[in-house]
Order: C-alpha cells, then structure tokens, then sequence
C-alpha cells in the first residue's frame, strides 16, 4: 500500500498529523482509525493490511495531545474536542478525493479503538450525518476503566484539575496488558512516539465522555461491529453488554456485539490466532456492507 503522512490544522489552530493508506487496486471504501489513548494511528498495521486487501482507503490522525500532533501531552479540555477534529479530519480527506464527491459509491467507515471508541461514539452522537457513513467498527471501546483507581489518587486527581489541569502524569498502564504477544508489547515498549501520560483534566474529560455516552447512545442508528475483548485488562470488557443494551433497536439499525473470547486490549495486536479470528470477522462486516452498497447502486 502506499503511504504518506501530511500535517492538517484544527479548527483552534492545533497541527493534527494524519497519515492514510492507498490500496493497490481500485478504492471501493474509505476508513477512518481512531486511536486509543498514549497511542498513535501508525500502530494498526495489520487492521491498514486487512482493509486495504479489500480496496480500503485507510487514513487517520494522531489525536490532539498524543503522538506526532499537537496540543499538551496526554491532555484534552473535552472529549468532543476529539470529536470535533474527527469531523474536520473527514471532511478534509473527502475533499481531497475525487470518489467522496459520489457518497452512493464511496462507502465510508470509521474505525474507533479504546479511548478512539469513545471519542467515535461522541462523534457519532453529534457529527454523524456530516459525512454519511456506512459502518462504525468499536474496538475495545472506553466505557470504564478495568483497574480500579485508588481513592487517594481520585482525591489527587480532583485537586489537580482544578490547580494544574494540564499537568501530565504516568498513566501507569503495564505494556503486559495490551497483548498476550511478547513481539508485540516490545514494540510496544520501544515506541517513541507514544504517549505515556495523561493529565486529571483528561481523566475527568473521560469520566464526563462516559456518561454522556450512556445517556444519550440509544439516538445512534448507525450500523455498529462492537468488539468486545474477554480479558482486557484497560477498557472495562463488563461495561460492553450494558452499554449495547441501551442502544434502541440494534437489529434494525444492524448494530452487532461481537465477544473475543481471550484477547487482551489491542486484538489487532494479538497472538496470530486470536488476531486473525478478529480480523477475519472485520474483514467480512465491512466486505458485506461494502457489497450491499454496490448492489443498491447497480
């Protein structure tokens, strides 16, 4: 595939790096990544591989705060922040491609993981119809932390937001927990670009992002693949059934929790087995919705 990366602006001025993908054959969809928190687009090699096989025209930024983009380190005012240069990231590429100009025939898709699950799903609640899309895939969206924060550290936190809300601190994830491959937590490990803090502004951007989602997710109406990690360690996987549960009428809006039995956080950086059984199932959702979109346009 080829690759290249540019720096956009956002609305308030911040430099987002985006990169994207081309397909080698013909673009028959576009895909947006969405990263996860003290993370970076350029670590979704194999979901770029999977969905550029299947003529995927894959593009992403690194969020404010994180990666190669802008603004203070591991810190955001607001998770519709995200969501806000989510939209614009969209627009931007569209306009940059010839096929966004016939929507009916350029399917679009987003694929959010973790803290990008979260940011997608506040995009969804309030930027949906801007760029009409096809899909949303959710990976191991952030709907709860799985570690219990200490209350001493809540109590910190509180005091901190209201004193130095930008301060970074470690966020004191073990590289252990996003993987059951040893290859890939080294990896992992010896990425510079990454993150490895997060500010009490953000924290509590995050706890307000959570509830408003569980609030108001039953108005989304997009079509949904909801992957749901058995044993991550990061995202809450017990937050994932009762969330989905608020959705209104998930088989007419074809929305779809999946269960990975087994895989820690990142599935599309699993052992080969449990990797390749998410990917696969990826692979045929978005090749099926792909396909019913050619069949509504022939």
């Amino acid at each position: 595939m080829k690759h290249d990366a540019r720096t956009i602006t956002a609305s308030d001025g911040i430099p987002l790096r985006l990169e994207q993908w081309e397909p080698e054959g013909p673009v028959r969809f576009a895909v947006m990544l969405v990263h996860g928190g003290g993370d970076h687009v350029g670590r979704f090699g194999t979901v770029v591989e999977t969905l550029g096989a299947l003529g995927g025209f894959v593009f992403g930024i690194d969020l404010r705060g994180q990666g190669a983009s802008g603004g203070p380190r591991g810190h955001v005012d607001r998770f519709e922040d995200y969501a806000n240069d989510l939209r614009h990231t969209l627009l931007e590429v569209a306009a940059t491609r010839p096929e966004a100009q016939q929507p009916s025939r350029m399917p679009w898709f987003v694929y959010g993981h973790s803290v990008g699950g979260l940011a997608t799903l506040l995009y969804l609640l309030d930027r949906a119809s801007d760029v009409p899309l096809r899909g949303v895939i959710l990976s191991a969206p952030l709907l709860g932390l799985a570690m219990e924060v200490p209350g001493y550290k809540k109590q910190i936190a509180r005091i901190a937001v209201k004193l130095l809300p930008k301060l970074a601190l470690p966020s004191g994830i073990p590289p252990t927990w996003i993987s059951h491959d040893p290859t890939a937590v080294a990896a992992y490990v010896a990425d510079e670009r990454r993150v490895t803090v997060s500010s009490a502004g953000w924290y509590f951007a995050m706890i307000r992002a959570i509830e408003r989602v569980k609030t108001e997710i039953g108005r989304i109406r997009v079509p949904l693949l909801w992957l749901a990690p058995g044993e991550d360690g990061v995202a809450d996987p017990r937050a994932h059934a009762p969330m989905f549960a608020r959705l209104t009428e998930p088989q007419r809006d074809d929305q779809t929790l999946v269960d990975l039995p087994g895989c820690f956080h990142e599935a599309h950086n699993e052992l080969p087995n449990l990797r390749d059984k998410a990917m696969q199932i990826v692979r045929d959702w978005v090749a099926e919705r792909v396909e019913r979109s050619s069949d509504a346009i022939g």
